[in-house]
Order: C-alpha cells, then sequence, then structure tokens
C-alpha cells in the first residue's frame, strides 16, 4: 500500500510504500532526491525498489528533500533537522524508529552526514558517494591511459592536466577532506551502522579503482553489514534496465541480511 504523507514545516510530502500496514516495520529505507532527480528516482528506481522490499516486510519512503535540485527552500533548516523532522513523522505514522536513508550522488554526500546526528539511522544506501582517490586512483588514470589508442594520449594528457588546475572536487558535491572521510567511516562502521556502497563508471573523474574502496573504508572485509561494489560497466544514473534490475536486487539483497527475520 502507498499513501501519501504530509511533512511539517511546510516541507511538502512524501510518499510511503507500506509493506504490511497492520504492523511496524523492522525498519523503513528513505531515498533521497539528488540535483534534478525528483524523489521517484532515475527510472522510477525508487518505486522499484519499494517493491522488491515488500516481500522483506520493510517499509519505504521517498521525497524530494527542501533546497537539493529544483526543489523548493521551504524554510531554512539544515538537511539534518529536516531529515530528522521526516523521521519523526514516518515514526509517528507506523512507530517505526529505525532507518535506512541513502540515494544517488549528492544524495549519498547528504545521507552520509545523517548518522552522527541521529541515532536512528543504522544503515545507508551510498550510491556514487564520496572516495578517497590517492595513489590507486593514479593506477586507474594510468591502466585506463594505456588502454586508450596512443593518438588519444595528447589528448588526454591534455584534458587530465585542465582538471588538475581545477577543482579537485566535483562541483555541487559536498564533501570532508578525505582525512576526514575515512574517520568516519571508521567511526560508523564501529557503531555498526551498515553501509551499501556502489560506485559506476560515472564518477571516472575521482573513482577508478576498486582498492579505492578499500582507502575509503578501511577494514571493512568480513563485515557482513557492509557491501561495497565497484561497477565499472554501469553509468551513473544506471541508464541499462537490466544493470538497474542487479542493482536493486543486490541492494534488497543486503536488506534481507540486516534484517532476515522479518523476510516472508
Amino acid at each position: 500500500m502507498t499513501r501519501v504523507l504530509p511533512l511539517p514545516d511546510c516541507n511538502g510530502y512524501g510518499f510511503l510504500h507500506r509493506a504490511d500496514p497492520a504492523r511496524t516495520p523492522p525498519a523503513t529505507v528513505v531515498m533521497l532526491n539528488a540535483g534534478l532527480i525528483h524523489r521517484v528516482g532515475p527510472w522510477r528506481m525508487n518505486v522499484d525498489l519499494a517493491e522488491r522490499l515488500r516481500p522483506l516486510g520493510l517499509d519505504l519512503f521517498r521525497f524530494d528533500l527542501p533546497g537539493v535540485g529544483d526543489a523548493p527552500l521551504g524554510g531554512s533548516a539544515h538537511h539534518a533537522d529536516r531529515v530528522g523532522a521526516v523521521l519523526d513523522a514516518i515514526e509517528s505514522a507506523t512507530g517505526c524508529r529505525n532507518f535506512v536513508v541513502g540515494g544517488l550522488c549528492s544524495a549519498a554526500d547528504i545521507a552520509w552526514k545523517l548518522p552522527e546526528s541521529d541515532a536512528r539511522i543504522s544503515g545507508l544506501i551510498l550510491l556514487d558517494p564520496c572516495a578517497v582517490r590517492g595513489r590507486w586512483f593514479r593506477l586507474g588514470q594510468l591502466q585506463r591511459f594505456m588502454s586508450r589508442p596512443v593518438g588519444e594520449w595528447i589528448g588526454m594528457l591534455r584534458r587530465g592536466l585542465r582538471r588538475e588546475l581545477g577543482d579537485r572536487i566535483p562541483s555541487a558535491r559536498d564533501w570532508p577532506a578525505e582525512q576526514e572521510f575515512v574517520r568516519r567511516n571508521r567511526q560508523m562502521m564501529a557503531n555498526g551502522i551498515g553501509m551499501y556502497v556502489l560506485y559506476t563508471s560515472g564518477v571516472g573523474n575521482y573513482f577508478l579503482h576498486p582498492q579505492q574502496m578499500d582507502a575509503g573504508f578501511p577494514g571493512q572485509a568480513g563485515n557482513p553489514r557492509m557491501r561495497m561494489r565497484y561497477q565499472s560497466d554501469i553509468d551513473h544514473i544506471m541508464f541499462v534496465p537490466s544493470q538497474r534490475t542487479n542493482i536493486l536486487d543486490d541492494i534488497a539483497e543486503w536488506l534481507k541480511g540486516l534484517y532476515p527475520q522479518h523476510a516472508a
């Protein structure tokens, strides 16, 4: 069942997909909007994810976070305060006090910061989030450079030099320093926060090698609450339906591992 849930403080409304309206879910997945991609997600990804979560007994809530992309500002509160108010509204409607928050690109950047201010968040879905570049990124650049025809090398070198002289952080991305990123990831893992992390080919300006995941999320090997993926054949908004299906199935399987006793 899907219902419209009004949000407080003139922040509009969102869509709450209930797995079972008669009971409180073990967790609610909250998907944030990103840039010009509205609450439905790229290619209705968030709606499709809700369908996969229903057999697991998990609810999903999707809404447009005010001030992100072309969504109206809706007041002056910070993202953390706004999301906190949304979690309050969901809790009031369903009784759920356990949340997995995430999204794509800038939505992942926002979600990554939230557990520090809200203890109800026990999991994150981070699609093309921040990353540590370092030597593994340089190796990825070299591998990509050597794989191209010799005639393209000069042009690639010129483009690479222009990027190095410009901004090191992609535009419109609010990132911490790399050391802070690693420190907070360690802290979240120590606190039991589960994380689904996916990097695609769409962020080749800062992620090109799978070992960058180990650099950014150190000590995650063997952690059942962590799932790390690098899909170099998938674009940023997961345009190909079969690839998008595989990713959504993988996210649902990860969530099933976090809440196995509630799966139908």
